[in-house]
């Protein structure tokens, strides 16, 4: 069986530790796991701290994939994940070994598990002079555009996501139908076998999982990291219009102070976690486990895991155990 584990999960909530914890706990049972990143910023080469990506020494025990794999000024969408990712993880089924895909992009993990709709590919042309449109007539104006043409998906995108935005939109001016229109017509069956884990956890241990380690970011070069972003790609490329890159860019151009700059990096960090678990809240078959700051919840999923190993048929384990199998 094509067996694949995905972990799931808001940000700064601990998937890495507990990936290289499976890894760790099934090579016991001679059972080789590689790990295979599914998070839109941890791509970038050079940018470490500000996508908190797994340490090299954490990369050497156990092999990972799909992380430093383009500069951040080259394109970079969903599709290109797909065609990038999916020799990747039937090369690992065919050798016998358990690819692990971690991350918080819920796009990626979506269109992994289910493949990708019929919608017509990206037009980087299109994309540019929609940007620019924006920046023309002000924050907001793509985002009411779209709420015109695909009022269904328009509800579901946050007002300031101009990468799904700019999708949204580029769709329809190639096509004449919204985006929702092919989504809906989009035959969802997954792809694999799918032990599908989520983390969660209590929203004020969270944040301040959260708070603590973008002080620990700072500390650690973040702004340094992001002043060789913008010095050598400029601040139109794509990572440093994102999360942290883009709060502490202010700082750097000076429009606010350091503090200003840090505590806009922590808040908006923990909108985008609450969005995550929006997000992976409404997808099917999640088995959700609490996150304890004892990791009690280890021992529970290494068992959840064994458990789906040793059934028999998917399709016969009990649904009382409180899992959808699909």
């Amino acid at each position: 069986m094509n067996n694949i584990i995905v972990i799931v999960g808001p940000t700064a909530i601990g998937k890495t530790a507990l990936a290289l914890h499976i890894a760790r706990s099934m090579l016991a049972r001679s059972m080789a796991v590689e790990i295979i990143n599914a998070d839109s910023m941890q791509i970038y080469k050079g940018l470490d701290i500000g996508t908190a990506k797994p340490t090299r020494e954490e990369r050497a025990l156990v092999p990972h994939h799909m992380i430093d794999i383009i500069n951040p000024h080259e394109a970079f969408n969903v599709g290109d994940f797909i065609e990038m990712v999916d020799p990747v993880v039937n090369d690992l089924l065919a050798k016998g070994k358990i690819p692990v895909i971690v991350g918080g992009t819920g796009l990626y993990i979506r269109a992994f598990l289910y493949g990708l709709c019929s919608a017509p590919g990206a037009d980087w042309k299109i994309r540019e002079r929609l940007l620019q449109e924006e920046n023309k007539y002000g924050e907001g104006y793509l985002y009411r555009r779209l709420s015109h043409v695909d009022p269904y998906l328009a509800q579901k995108i946050n007002p300031k996501d101009l990468v799904r935005i700019t999708r949204a939109l580029e769709v329809y001016e190639k096509t004449g139908k919204p985006l929702s229109h092919f989504q809906k017509i989009h035959i969802k069956r997954p792809r694999y076998n799918v032990i599908f884990i989520g983390l969660t956890q209590d929203r004020r241990t969270l944040y301040d999982r959260i708070n603590r380690r973008v002080d620990k970011m700072v500390q650690s070069g973040l702004v340094e990291e992001t002043r060789w972003l913008f010095n050598t790609f400029g601040e139109d490329c794509v990572p440093a219009r994102r999360l942290c890159y883009k709060e502490i860019g202010g700082y750097i151009k000076g429009l606010y102070s350091l503090e200003k700059a840090i505590y806009l990096v922590k808040r908006n960090t923990r909108h985008y976690a609450k969005r995550q678990l929006t997000w992976f809240r409404h997808e099917r078959g999640i088995r959700w486990f609490n996150v304890k700051d004892d990791l009690s919840c280890y021992k529970e999923i290494e068992e959840y895991i064994e458990t789906f190993f040793a059934a028999k048929s998917l399709r016969h384990i009990n649904k009382a155990n409180a899992w959808e199998i699909f």
